[in-house]
């Protein structure tokens, strides 16, 4: 637990990602509380959401950063408080999870540190994204699911395993998709039991069920209009989509990125990765073969094994041309480690991989956290971000004003859209107002980059005239009045 405190709060002032989706969010929480309003749903999900029909996830993730945010008076990192706090309970939790694999202490001791210390655990204990407390809540529901096998009052432990998917189910709908096997499952096992799950599933989604009913099923309309009209996340065939199986298994070790990426610390060649994927599968088959009458709950492990696979192949299929979808993983992640961890313990030669693996997943981590947010990619650190929105906050624009940059992509600028609404009394124009604005503040690396580039945002209000130019560590601020 001290290791993972380290890992998930070291350096978070320099390190933290606060742009796109993690800036969207917070900005939204702001807005709820300075609105002092309740709501049932939460962020758009990708699918659809450019379109007429946007769908939604629940809200349960803002109300999560809300509880950290008000801690600290609403400074960026503090909405990752409560996420840290589930995954430091988490850690002994998938020791306990363990117990169903080995009795030694130091191949539980070492599956748990890996677990705590893997780069997938590290970048998203420490962003403020839907999916992040996933990881957290799935040793929950692991250690739930395997208590069904090994403990006694096995409908209560049913009935919290479905509490639990439902509320995973809020966070992110498509993580979840996997762990809705599990009934069907054990239907024959668990008999009119299987209602359990059902009561602690339907009891967890009430607020998502509640907005359904409210309007007129429109989240359900969404789904089946789009998965009718059919999506896409680029054109790749079917082969190539499954070639990529194997970067699930190595993500956890930092031989892959996924959604927010950071430096590797060693660009391998594909027949390499390839190849470790293959053995890790291999692995994992000559385990089960070996050990199959010396695990106690052999059912637990395959129906584990069941739900993973759907998982793998869910990812592998949907992720998009240059991202792996990790969080749709997230809900089998602690199996999924439990897996690879305890196939290559099995013998010596793995055993030595994996203790290789161990330590460059560990230096990966430790190279994430000291990594400033300004990287390659276009991150800019929060401190920089919010020096700029106080010199707007001082500069007493006259509204109507708004802001726009010109750096990563966010011509709205929401990152440092959160910090003019947290602390100004006079607050910008909405996401959506850019004409007939008496000033217009622009944050680019150049001059030149944001004429040349032309953005609405930039051009929407006509006779704008530039007044002032502030250089500000790596960007400037551009002030354009009428």
């Amino acid at each position: 637990m001290c290791l993972g405190l380290f890992l998930y709060r070291f350096n978070l002032d320099t390190g933290y990602i606060f742009k796109e989706d993690t800036a969207r969010d917070m900005l939204a929480v702001l807005r709820l509380y300075q609105n002092k309003k309740l709501t049932l749903i939460g962020p758009p999900i990708s699918l659809g959401q450019y379109g007429t029909h946007v769908l939604y996830f629940g809200s349960l993730h803002y109300y999560i950063g809300m509880a950290g945010l008000l801690l600290q008076k609403f400074q960026v990192t503090a909405a990752t408080i409560p996420n840290a706090l589930l995954m430091l309970i988490a850690i002994p939790m998938f020791y306990a999870l363990t117990a169903s694999a080995t009795k030694k202490s130091w191949q539980r001791l070492l599956a748990t540190a890996i677990f705590a210390a893997s780069p997938v655990s590290v970048i998203y204990t420490r962003i403020f994204w839907n999916p992040s407390p996933i990881l957290s809540l799935s040793v929950f529901f692991w250690l739930c699911f395997y208590y069904t096998y090994s403990k006694k009052r096995q409908s209560l432990w049913i009935f919290l395993a479905g509490m639990l998917v439902g509320i995973i189910f809020n966070l992110h709908y498509f993580a979840a998709l996997p762990l809705l096997l599990i009934p069907i499952l054990r239907i024959k096992s668990w008999r009119l039991s299987a209602l359990w799950f059902v009561g602690g599933f339907i009891l967890a989604s009430m607020p998502l069920i509640l907005f359904e009913f409210r309007h007129s099923w429109y989240l359900t309309q969404g789904f089946i209009q789009h998965l009718t009209n059919g999506t896409t996340t680029g054109y790749r065939t079917i082969l190539n989509r499954l070639s990529r199986l194997d970067h699930g298994l190595l993500v956890p070790f930092g031989i892959y990125d996924a959604e927010f990426h950071y430096k590797k610390l060693l660009q391998l060649p594909r027949v390499f990765t390839a190849s470790m994927g293959t053995l890790l599968c291999i692995s994992i088959t000559l385990w089960l073969h070996t050990t199959r009458n010396k695990i106690l709950h052999t059912s637990f492990i395959y129906a584990g094994i069941i739900v993973t696979t759907f998982a793998f192949i869910m990812t592998a299929l949907a992720s998009g041309f240059s991202e792996y979808f990790m969080r749709y993983l997230f809900a089998i992640y602690p199996f999924l480690l439990f897996l690879v961890i305890f196939a290559f313990l099995n013998y010596k030669s793995t055993t030595v991989l994996l203790l290789f693996l161990t330590v460059y997943a560990l230096v990966s981590s430790l190279s994430i956290i000291v990594t400033p947010a300004r990287s390659p990619y276009g991150y800019i650190p929060i401190r920089e971000i919010e020096k700029i929105s106080t010199l707007i906050r001082k500069d007493n624009p006259k509204p109507p004003y708004n802001i726009t940059e010109n750096i990563i992509g966010d011509a709205q600028a929401t990152a440092f859209r959160y910090f003019l609404e947290r602390d100004t009394a006079v607050k910008p124009a909405s996401e959506k107002e850019y004409e007939n604005l008496n000033t217009l503040y622009v944050i680019t690396q150049s001059e030149q980059k944001t004429l040349k580039e032309q953005r609405w945002e930039f051009t929407a209000t006509k006779g704008l005239h530039m007044v002032k130019k502030i250089r500000i560590d790596n960007e400037w601020l551009l002030v354009y009045r009428k």
